[in-house]
């Protein structure tokens, strides 16, 4: 009796004072005269515990609070006409509104709140949203706006066109439709129709979905304007049914953003350009795509993800799990958390970062800076280094290394690595793994079963007496394992010493006796044939001066008789191309 007096109380004060009520009431509320209680809070009570019955209207305004596990209707449907308006208050964990509740959240800060009634979102915080059934009745989700950390749809059916969400989870045997908001992760296992254009897989355009994308980057634009990013690396998928509709969002502004102080954008659509210096920054969650970003300055947020963008930073910040799909990512200054690559171009000439993480065809050039730590372990890509500081590197492609500082340099099976110089601290040779090495110093090596080894050089000695019977061209197999040490010199002049140790340890040199070693002796002396300028490198430069010979023209040497055999004709040309082409040890 107590609530039922108090509602009616209310509900004449709410008509007599409704011209003071902001004017997003009108949008949301309905009329109060359609029900037996309204209650407003805290214009009547400063908070309410609940739970409500039918027909009553529940409003709540700056000020108020609805206090946690506070109950709309009753979990077997009798209760209906229930209508809960949040603008602004607070709302506690575990909100619950059942079948015949409908529930419009327009502002406010927000716990989970669950519903098997009708829910709509235009404004507000909320950590959760749960749209379910109960006893067979799936709840009804529409979403315009508000922030929300993670919605769940488990059954029922939701729209989705606008607002905030960082968790997007669809489970079966729920319906969604996403025409719009800014979704940072997204998994699927129910049936989900995504309304937009620019459908693409790792950059490649699709028209249709009809299978789990597997590790793929899958990209588009949403109806509204956002970009939606799913990305399998931060555990979003896109299992179930997934049905693609094409709908064209509005145009985007293309005019070129310069920011140097304030948040900037979510997102940027293709064709955008931004720029970031000051303390201009873009929140957690930033995408791009097919956009340009320029960080000259400022700070960007954590998890965010460039698709077909490319990206250039020389100052400024960059926050954790920073990912980069089928685009570009140069690296000449500031200050890098984690950097994933995924089939793109990732450059390093300065600046720092924490971690560099290639997977499926991402490749790395490093020519300065410092990178904590590298990764590629993929099936294709690859990796050259020629400067900077690396603490520690494990590739299993192929990788070029002609400089740079490496604590620890890791290569894994099937990993094929091209060593000619830098500065090794620990040369650690993984399972089924291939490692030439023509140069720089090596500290220590670690050389695992299976793995292969092979040293170019001259003056092969083992404890210091001359190993005899090389020939130049001709691998030679060291099988020593009791102790000895291989020296020599390698093919850059470098001096080096393995100690051929059979026992793994962590301070000294060891040779697994199931590791491949051989070396590979090259006459110092021995002038690269094809080197045609005589610049001691074999680069484009000989392929032209040596054309520019054999058709009669100005070259170094005044005339193309390759193969020294007295006459200039077509095979001095096959044998110079083979040479040129396929170099042989004493070219490389």
């Amino acid at each position: 009796m107590h609530a039922r007096s108090v509602g009616r109380r209310v509900r004449v004060l709410a008509l007599c004072a409704g011209a003071s009520l902001s004017a997003s009431a009108a949008l949301a509320q309905s009329d109060p005269s359609g029900f037996t209680t309204v209650i407003n809070v805290p214009q009547d009570v400063a908070s309410i515990a609940g739970p409500i019955g039918g027909d009553t209207q529940l409003n709540l305004w700056e000020g108020g609070a609805i206090a946690q596990n506070f109950v709309a209707g009753s979990s077997n449907g009798s209760e209906t006409n229930i209508e809960v308006n949040i603008y602004a208050g607070s709302v506690g964990w575990w909100f619950q509104g059942f079948p015949g509740s409908e529930v419009n959240i327009l502002g406010g800060v927000l716990g989970t709140i669950g519903s098997s009634g009708v829910l709509s979102i235009s404004g507000g915080s909320m950590h959760r949203v749960i749209s379910h059934a109960t006893r067979g009745s799936p709840g009804t989700l529409t979403v315009t706006g508000g922030t929300t950390h993670e919605v769940q749809v488990w059954e029922g059916t939701a729209g989705i066109s606008a607002g905030e969400i960082a968790i997007l989870e669809v489970l079966e045997p729920a319906v969604v439709e996403l025409a719009g908001g800014r979704i940072t992760s997204l998994a699927n296992e129910g049936e989900l129709t995504i309304r937009g254009t620019d459908f693409r897989l790792d950059g490649v355009p699709i028209s249709t979905l009809d299978s789990n994308p597997g590790t793929s980057v899958f990209s588009c634009v949403l109806e509204g304007g956002d970009v939606l990013v799913v990305d399998p690396s931060t555990s979003a998928e896109l299992d179930g049914t997934v049905l693609l509709v094409e709908a064209a969002p509005p145009p985007a502004e293309l005019t070129p953003v310069t920011l140097s102080t304030g948040m900037g954008p979510g997102s940027l659509s293709p064709g955008q350009s931004l720029t970031l210096t000051g303390d201009a920054t873009v929140p957690n969650g930033f995408v791009s795509l097919g956009a340009t970003l320029n960080f000259e300055g400022g700070s960007v947020g954590e998890f965010s993800n460039a698709v077909r963008s490319d990206v250039s930073m020389s100052g400024g910040t960059l926050g954790q799990a920073f990912r980069s799909t089928a685009g570009t990512l140069t690296l000449t200054g500031g200050s890098a958390g984690s950097i994933r690559g995924r089939y793109s171009q990732i450059n390093v000439a300065g600046g720092l970062a924490s971690s560099v993480s290639l997977v499926d065809g991402a490749y790395l050039t490093m020519t300065g800076g410092e990178v904590s730590q590298v990764t590629a372990f993929q099936m294709s890509g690859g990796v050259s280094i020629s400067g900077g500081q690396i603490y520690s590197a494990s590739v299993s492609v192929p990788a070029s290394i002609s400089g740079g500082a490496f604590d620890t340099l890791l290569v894994g099976g099937p990993g094929a690595a091209d060593v000619m110089g830098g500065d090794i601290g620990f040369l650690d040779l993984r399972f089924s793994s291939r490692t030439v090495l023509s140069g720089g110093q090596v500290a220590r090596f670690g050389v695992d079963r299976l793995a292969e080894l092979e040293i170019v050089g001259s003056g092969f000695s083992l404890d210091g007496t001359p190993i005899t019977g090389l020939v130049a061209g001709e691998p030679y197999v060291v099988g020593e394992r009791d102790g000895q040490t291989l020296s020599g010199t390698l093919l850059d002049g470098t001096p080096f010493q393995l100690l051929l140790n059979p026992d793994e340890a962590f301070t000294t040199d060891f040779v697994d006796v199931d590791a491949t070693l051989t070396l590979a002796v090259v006459d110092p002396l021995a002038p690269c044939a094809c080197d045609w300028n005589n610049d001691s490198f074999l680069n484009a430069t000989d392929f032209f001066d040596w054309i520019n010979d054999y058709f009669g023209q100005s070259g170094p040497r005044g005339g193309s008789d390759f193969n020294a055999d007295g006459s200039q004709n077509a095979q001095d040309f096959f044998d110079f191309v083979n040479c040129y082409f396929n170099p042989p040890v004493e070219c490389q």
